[in-house]
């Protein structure tokens, strides 16, 4: 059996496609797994035509702010990013505007393993229109295509931007992210590991010793729920950054009063 890639779409999937940007040269980077709540031909043919390669990072602009928050999955990012800042994921909304967290000067870039969007990860919700728009009759092949090509390129953004930290937001693509951010002779290496509301945290030192790539449980339903595991799951990453960089190694949250 055979079947041709679209090239546009090509094109455009091994870019920064499925990035909600930010500034990729900041020291933490949260990636998921892809958009959700976007699931119609009409948008998915539009961003593979019109919009080609995505050769930027985008970022969060200004009036966008409002409607990033009210996703649950970026405000529990931003949870755990207020916690690594020792700020306590209480106080998220202060430290998303005291740190315009995910705009293009901020310390932080937010991006995702595959770029389409789906409501959620089921693979039966790959439908025709997928296949005419991208070439691949099903979403595993679609999946396999990113990993051999776009997991290519994500790991060159590693190599040239050397973030600290990488925190891969769901513990059973941990395989996906390595292959992303580490390459393929990372799989089979030690890891470290910690449990923490019998939840577990795994982390691997990765591009030479400048990035430690971490991978937590969903920041959603089934994983990172409470405030208070978000707290200590974001204590340990500080933690462990500090041992590994230094104290320092991201840039302090000034003028805040905890």
């Amino acid at each position: 059996m055979s079947f041709a890639v679209n090239k546009s779409f090509g094109d455009w999937a091994n870019s920064f496609a499925g990035c909600d940007g930010g500034n990729i040269d900041g020291a933490i980077w949260f990636c998921g797994i892809e958009f959700s709540g976007k699931d119609k031909s009409d948008e998915l043919r539009n961003d593979v035509a019109n919009n080609g390669s995505q050769l930027i990072p985008s970022f969060i602009k200004d009036e966008d702010r409002a409607a990033f928050i009210s996703y649950q999955y970026n405000w529990r990012t931003l949870k755990l990013y207020a916690s690594i800042l020792s700020a306590g994921p209480a106080r998220y909304r202060q430290v998303f505007e005291k740190t315009r967290a995910f705009d293009a000067q901020s310390d932080v870039f937010k991006l995702n393993l595959y770029p389409i969007a789906f409501s959620n990860t089921d693979n039966e919700l790959w439908k025709e229109w997928h296949y005419k728009h991208t070439g691949f009759p099903t979403k595993e092949l679609y999946q396999s295509w990113c990993q051999q090509h776009r997991f290519a390129t994500m790991k060159s953004w590693v190599d040239k931007h050397a973030p600290k930290a990488i925190i891969g937001t769901a513990s059973s693509y941990r395989r996906a992210f390595l292959m992303a951010f580490a390459g393929p002779d990372h799989m089979f290496k030690p890891t470290e590991e910690a449990k923490i509301g019998g939840k577990t945290l795994t982390w691997y030192p990765i591009n030479n010793g400048k990035t430690v790539l971490f991978v937590t449980p969903f920041l959603g339903t089934g994983g990172l729920m409470s405030d208070d595991i978000i707290r200590k799951f974001g204590q340990k990453i500080n933690e462990e950054c500090e041992n590994h960089f230094g104290a320092g190694w991201c840039r302090p949250l000034e003028g805040f009063t905890n």
